[in-house]
């Protein structure tokens, strides 16, 4: 038998193959997110939201941090080896019968897809966070007719070599998950982004619930590492006190999205939602390597920083941790623009670690190093290709009040939390660790 064909199918072809199981991605409640940054941390905190009111939920994401299970989820909890292998062999069995070339097969996230359709029908969610793998428009999730909402969160340059190379051909394929007759959420977008959500809105009869920055009204109460306590008002919903666990400012432009989607759901679709449970919810999220201290002593903070946008968050972020010297560590997958990232990493770090991001498909180390120099980076440079010995070689140079910081792929992110949580003794409590903004 030759190698099998994993090929990338048309949409109609996987909405065939789920007949065979009673096309169960119709059969559940969905909210649907695209965008190129905020995805996964605007369905965290929705699920965890949705959790807090008492609902059973399921969510599924890409890509996992450490174990494939991560990206099925129900109430939080990652599906087992052995659920994850019924799947894979139901699937694999299925396509058998479903492909008339016995070595023809659906692509690798398609299969993924589909599992994630069977798996949480079976398991009978109150809802579905449902998160694109690339795009939107022909991601093989946006096979489902009628999600409760879709989201579309920040869009920006991201795999424009498949998506387009500006920024309305991008939107244009996130827009793609709004459909006929269903709610949509956008918000904190260009202009440009607006025109051409908006356009795909019209076409498609979708009331477009749209929060830029000028409709919203934010006050900042506090804010620590811990935890930013947040006032939010816009016309659609009023919020006092809200505590968000996720760092970052970035994060409380996610957290405005969400409250958006929340407000939407129960406008739209009489989902019952309490302030307690939005409260609730907010401030018990948690999202693994999107700005997360996964260190006290010394401070370590690892983020999936992964393009240009992502970038500039992560290094805005980190204005808020001072001290002493900052340490990074970098790491950046080959099929992503290393100048433009790059560009938007700290500059001022005393020390670059250029690492791969523990992936084959990654930039080597001498690379990375090389985009630094070309921009006039004056600090101290280490290449160590191994991920693992890269964070060894950080907490080795690290000094008293220094910060590490690792960015440049959830890949990376994956190889080195691992790592640091065995080398640094998981568990910890960062609730007395708050650092005043660099000056």
């Amino acid at each position: 038998m030759g190698e099998k064909k994993r090929l990338k199918h048309h949409l109609d072809a996987l909405s065939s193959f789920l007949e065979l199981f009673g096309a169960p991605q119709e059969k559940i409640k969905i909210i649907h997110v695209a965008g190129t940054n905020g995805k996964g941390s605007t369905c965290a905190m929705l699920e965890r939201v949705l959790r807090c009111e008492g609902y059973k939920t399921g969510m599924f994401t890409s890509p996992h941090i450490t174990r494939y299970n991560e990206r099925f989820q129900i109430n939080g909890k990652a599906v087992t080896n052995a659920e994850l292998a019924r799947l894979f062999t139901l699937v694999a069995d299925a396509q058998k019968t479903f492909f008339a070339d016995p070595d023809e097969t659906f692509s690798f996230f398609e299969i993924l897809t589909i599992m994630s359709f069977i798996f949480f029908h079976e398991a009978r969610v109150d809802f579905l966070l449902l998160e694109t793998g690339l795009g939107g428009r022909l991601d093989s999730t946006n096979i489902i007719k009628n999600p409760l909402v879709s989201v579309i969160t920040s869009v920006s340059f991201d795999h424009a070599a498949i998506l387009g190379r500006n920024i309305s051909s991008i939107a244009f394929e996130k827009a793609g998950i709004i459909k006929k007759n269903r709610p949509a959420v956008l918000y904190l977008n260009s202009k440009d982004v607006y025109n051409v959500v908006e356009k795909k809105a019209q076409e498609q009869n979708s009331k477009l619930y749209f929060v830029g920055s000028g409709g919203v009204s934010v006050k900042i109460v506090s804010r620590s590492v811990e935890q930013t306590c947040f006032s939010a008002y816009s016309p659609l919903f009023s919020y006092e006190n809200i505590a968000l666990s996720l760092f970052g400012d970035f994060q409380l432009d996610n957290a405005i999205g969400v409250l958006t989607v929340i407000e939407t759901l129960c406008r739209e679709s009489g989902v019952v939602i309490s302030a307690a449970a939005v409260k609730k919810g907010l401030r018990a999220v948690r999202h693994p390597a999107r700005m997360e201290i996964v260190s006290k002593d010394p401070v370590c903070i690892i983020d999936g920083a992964h393009n240009e946008d992502g970038a500039k968050a992560f290094t805005g972020a980190l204005e808020y941790f001072s001290g002493g010297r900052l340490i990074l560590i970098v790491g950046i997958l080959a099929d992503k623009p290393i100048n433009d990232i790059v560009a938007n990493l700290p500059q001022t770090a005393a020390c670059l670690i250029a690492t791969k991001p523990g992936a084959a498909c990654g930039y080597d180390g001498e690379d990375i190093a090389e985009a630094f120099l070309n921009i006039g980076f004056g600090g101290k440079i280490i290449i160590e290709n191994n991920p693992q010995k890269a964070a060894e070689t950080a907490f080795k140079t690290v000094e008293k009040n220094d910060v590490i910081a690792a960015a440049g792929s959830l890949y990376l992110c994956g190889a080195l939390r691992g790592y640091i949580k065995r080398y640094k003794a998981f568990p910890f409590d960062i609730s007395n660790l708050t650092s005043p903004k660099r000056r």
